[in-house]
């Protein structure tokens, strides 16, 4: 899906850079290794106006690109199949209506389904064929801009509004049974009086705890480690450092985290590691491990 300027750019190039990661692009220290090679790339361009790919998931020999189409007109959402070996587009669902409104997406896979959040806390569940299973829509003024999945839930991360106008963060865990999902939890945490935001939710392989990376006080990083069952375990804010928009974590169970101009690395427990921090300009909106 390419969008013709701005977030739709943005969000092209950052799919792309983990199309590129996943096809054995390898890094370092001084820079790009000289014998990675780009395996291949491709464009989608649904008909009408600007169109934004959000997340990739990816499931044996395929890939799953989910955004929005038609942006000009509300943004409905797009789900792709394409293949692993040369991005060839296998199959898509597209929604024509405002029920399906994506002004953000992401998604998991687990038993064989595919889950796309996006929105207002809303959940599309299809098959890996793209069929339409299941669709459970919130109704909370705000956005859900994560989803992760763990020992049978699903777990949502994103912001919702509160008085003043300005936002406060918001995770849900759901209970799965194949495409039914019921609401088990919702966990806020609003620790300034002005905007707040999660921007990711994963959970850690090795000590099972989510990790819930984004943003306080208008733009400054914060990271909230919770237990499955939505209890805060630690929180992790720096003010002089921009906010985090992604995680990762090795087999160690140490978290890799990035956002605008820095690339950090913390221990299962959020103590800091390291962090290598560049200009504000630079910027990774996705970070895969």
């Amino acid at each position: 899906m390419g969008g013709a300027a701005g977030a739709g750019t943005s969000a092209l190039a950052a799919v792309l850079a983990l199309l590129v990661l996943s096809a054995g692009v390898a890094y370092t220290s001084g820079g790009r290794d000289p014998g990675a090679v780009l395996a291949w790339s491709v464009r989608s361009d649904p008909p009408r106006w600007d169109d934004v790919a959000y997340a990739v998931c990816e499931y044996g020999d395929y890939i799953y690109v989910v955004g929005a189409q038609d942006t000009n007109h509300g943004g409905y959402l797009r789900v792709e199949a394409r293949s692993k070996f040369d991005g060839s587009l296998v199959g898509a669902w597209s929604a024509d209506n405002l029920t399906f409104y994506a002004y953000s997406a992401d998604c998991a896979i687990a038993g064989g389904l595919l889950y796309v959040a996006y929105g207002g806390w809303s959940v599309a569940v299809f098959d890996l064929q793209l069929n339409l299973l299941n669709r459970v829509v919130e109704y909370v003024p705000g956005g859900v801009t994560s989803v992760a999945v763990g020992d049978g839930y699903l777990y949502l991360a994103g912001y919702e509004f509160v008085e003043g106008g300005y936002s406060r963060w918001r995770v849900e865990k759901w209970s799965v049974d194949g495409a039914s999902l019921v609401r088990v939890k919702v966990y806020v945490s609003d620790p300034t009086p002005l905007s707040d935001e999660a921007m990711q939710v994963a959970v850690n392989p090795v000590t099972g705890h989510l990790w819930v990376v984004g943003h306080e006080a208008d733009y400054r990083f914060r990271v909230e480690i919770l237990d499955q069952d939505l209890n805060l375990v630690r929180a992790v804010s720096n003010r002089s450092r921009w906010l985090a928009c992604a995680v990762d974590f090795d087999e160690n169970g140490y978290a890799y985290i990035s956002g605008g101009g820095f690339i950090a690395k913390y221990d299962p427990y959020g103590n800091e590691v390291a962090v290598r921090e560049f200009s504000y300009y630079w910027w990774a909106p996705k970070l895969l491990y």
